[in-house]
């Protein structure tokens, strides 16, 4: 951990590094740290990611470092200069990037999640399955086929008539499991012969053969998370759990239906789950945890029993959710990175059916599935629990535009194009460079 040293805390707050902010998740680091007082600075490399950074009134200085270069590091170490500041990570690649680096990082930052050796445990799904075993908790079957051997081994264990299964890829693997939705999760099939095809088809493409993990049966309001903060002597400083009320699609395949069975959040409430919170935590023992973390549960319809799924090494998707819970992570991340959190509360309460909202996925994923439920009663009771809707993915009062940008790139064309680009390929940026403004880059495009 970077020293700071007494003049720097008198005077200007240290900037926030936003490291990605292409998701709901990295907009609402940006928006509470910039209440806060805090300086931020967003990096980015990908130009979908535009919304965020062109549009809202609280990002201060702009660079593109694509996590992937050589020079990296170093883009990054001129960027923060000899102020430096606080690094926080949003998503995978820079999570690994910061991780892998994080001793010659320190130097310059101070830094908000763990090193390689704290963190690769935790993004191996076997080895935190294991790690949660051995703290003493329930967890969903996972198989790990090396090779096609191994493969036929395992489904010869596999129950098609009880259960189904899902496949998934190591979160610092660049390849997917889904082509079409970009997912590192898809859907194994209803029997072995589906499922040894999609098994083999993903090995053949990556090189990789997927972890198959059985779905805990269960409605989707059965999914829960508890999302953690904890410093660098193990207290626990945030710590609040929710539940999920509705998930987006992760996959579109003939034999998915809904209510669906996996999926990222669009819709939750903040509840209290006193179980879920006590193995959380245990979890976070276990593995030597510190700075933030969501571990997520199911809960078995068959027994009721709670069942460790995964863990989200990083700021999620609903973080806007626990500034209105008076439980503000991003803020939480930052004071744990300068250790310099006050004296921790003797309890850390929060109120319960507060609701956060991703609006526009939530709507497109209905609007997909309108065979198979009926739309009028998900927007009837959308309209029902609305009044307890505290928290939304983009939107806000005080920072409108952000939203409406991204509902105009998910109504054109422009969405799909975007997505898998980098600045650097459609601008010819050098690593390090500010993003152009909107009009500069519309009049590059023309010429």
């Amino acid at each position: 951990m970077r020293v700071i040293h007494p003049a720097e805390r008198s005077a200007q707050p240290l900037p926030a590094f936003i490291l990605g902010v292409e998701h709901p998740r990295g907009i609402a680091c940006v928006r509470s740290l910039a209440q806060r007082g805090i300086p931020v600075v967003s990096v980015d490399f990908r130009l979908s990611s535009s919304a965020a950074p062109y549009t809202s009134r609280y990002i201060g200085k702009r660079a593109v470092i694509d996590p992937s270069t050589a020079n990296a590091v170093e883009s990054l170490e001129a960027l923060a200069g000899k102020s430096g500041g606080v690094l926080i990570p949003t998503n995978d690649e820079y999570l690994l990037f910061v991780a892998r680096n994080h001793e010659r990082l320190s130097r310059t930052f101070s830094i908000g999640c763990p090193d390689w050796n704290q963190l690769e445990p935790a993004m191996d799904r076997m080895r935190s399955t294991a790690i949660a075993e051995r703290a003493g908790l329930l967890t969903a079957r996972t198989f790990d086929p090396k090779d096609a051997v191994g493969l036929e081994e395992t489904l010869e264990k596999l129950d098609f008539a009880t259960c189904r299964y899902v496949l998934k890829l190591e979160l610092w693997d660049d390849t997917v499991a889904d082509t079409r939705l970009g997912r590192k999760t898809t859907y194994g099939g209803a029997d072995r012969d589906k499922l040894r095809s999609r098994v083999l088809e993903i090995a053949e493409r990556t090189g990789a053969f997927p972890i198959i993990q059985e779905l805990v049966p269960g409605e989707t309001d059965m999914s829960l998370g508890v999302t953690l903060v904890v410093d660098h002597s193990g207290e626990i400083r945030v710590a609040y759990c929710v539940r999920r009320l509705k998930l987006q699609t992760y996959s579109e395949v003939s034999d998915f239906r809904h209510p669906y069975d996996l999926g990222g959040n669009v819709f939750c409430e903040s509840v209290h789950d006193p179980d879920a919170m006590d193995q959380a935590i245990r979890f976070v023992r276990a593995i030597g945890w510190y700075g933030t973390i969501t571990v997520e549960f199911r809960r078995d319809m068959r027994d009721g029993s709670l069942r460790f799924v995964k863990i989200d090494p990083r700021v999620i998707r609903s973080t806007t959710l626990s500034r209105v819970l008076g439980m503000d992570v991003p803020s939480a991340v930052y004071d744990v990175a300068l250790d310099q959190m006050k004296p921790a509360s003797d309890t850390l309460e929060y109120p319960s059916g507060v609701c956060w909202i991703w609006l526009d996925n939530y709507f497109e994923s209905l609007w997909r599935n309108r065979r198979y439920t009926s739309v009028r009663r998900e927007l009837f009771g959308l309209v029902r629990r609305f009044p307890d809707v505290r928290a939304f993915a983009y939107w806000s009062w005080r920072d409108p535009l952000p939203f409406f940008t991204q509902v105009a790139l998910r109504l054109t064309f422009a969405r799909r194009w975007l997505q898998p680009k980098r600045f650097t390929e459609l601008t010819g940026l050098k690593v390090g460079a500010s993003p152009p403004s909107v009009r500069a880059f519309l009049r590059r495009q023309s010429q």
